[in-house]
């Protein structure tokens, strides 16, 4: 946007919006905007311009290129200051657009500061995956010792990079959290290994129905036959998927997704040991199966 920054300059001025202030170019707020002793700097006094003025040249380059309506913004929580200045700047320009800023905390250690290395460095993602997958490799090895070790070593960095994942998205993304291994790894709990644990139970309930009939069930829109408590609590929890869905996306808060597929998970495991599924027969198995593969499905996606 380099070769648009002077235009966003001229645009300003042209409005009343920015004026010279000692030698720079500032936008200052009216009163009562919240923002009156925090001005609005666009230009500096050398002619230099600053992310303020890139991030301008982008909202006007995003309502003409793309017709934007909402606007998110994913960074630190630090930065708030600059989103609320270049947000009230943006509506003052008349930019009709939602603007939100999805702030996120700090990972922190188990002693509560800064996530660090041991030598004081910063930690990166790389080798924080690693470490989450040579920490889960012994346990691999112990539950499927009879697995190459090409497919344990897979089974490992599949396990250790979504209890990361999981790990940071299932918390209240605005706020510091402590990252502690033994929690996020762990085989229960709110964490990602529990919800691939109850997927890989879905599955291969799904698999040996297929060995023992030679068949891949395919679910259909016939009404369920629904006899047992766990049966109905489970199904219900399945038709809140959507609703899940349209929070996270009116919120922006992606941990109340993962709160639901925990809940799901939970609901899921009371069926499994309540309820035999390859026994049964006629509608009541076609409507465990059809409870075991929408599971499965939501768990997946």
């Amino acid at each position: 946007y380099s070769e648009d920054l002077p235009g966003v300059i001229e645009e300003l001025t042209a409005k009343g919006l920015a004026r010279l202030s000692d030698g720079a170019m500032v936008v200052f707020f009216a009163d009562g905007s919240g923002l009156e002793e925090s001005p609005f700097l666009v230009r500096k006094s050398d002619g230099a311009f600053l992310y303020s003025t890139t991030d301008i040249a982008t909202i006007n380059y995003r309502k003409k290129k793309h017709a934007a309506e909402r606007i998110i913004y994913v960074v630190d929580v630090r930065q708030s200051l600059h989103f609320k200045q270049l947000f009230k700047t943006a509506e003052m320009m008349g930019v009709d657009a939602k603007f939100e800023h999805v702030g996120f905390g700090m990972m922190l250690g188990a002693d509560g500061r800064p996530f660090r290395t041991r030598d004081g460095g910063t930690v990166t993602l790389a080798s924080l995956l690693d470490e989450a997958e040579q920490r889960i490799l012994p346990i691999v090895v112990e539950k499927w010792p009879n697995s190459s070790v090409e497919e344990q070593r897979e089974i490992a960095s599949k396990v250790g990079i979504g209890a990361v994942k999981y790990a940071d998205l299932c918390q209240n993304l605005t706020t510091d959290y402590k990252f502690e291994w033994d929690k996020l790894l762990a085989a229960d709990g709110n964490t990602g290994p529990y919800l691939q644990y109850t997927l890989v139970r879905i599955r291969s309930v799904l698999r040996q129905y297929e060995a023992n009939t030679g068949a891949t069930f395919t679910p259909t829109d016939a009404p369920l036959k629904l006899d047992t408590p766990e049966e109905k609590t489970l199904a219900l929890e399945l038709l809140k998927f959507h609703d899940a869905l349209e929070r996270v996306g009116e919120s922006l808060r992606p941990h109340f997704l993962c709160e639901y597929l925990y809940g799901l998970s939970r609901k899921y495991n009371p069926f499994y040991g309540a309820c035999p599924i390859l026994k049964a027969e006629g509608e009541t198995l076609r409507a465990r199966l059809t409870l075991c593969a929408a599971t499965a499905r939501t768990l997946e996606i």
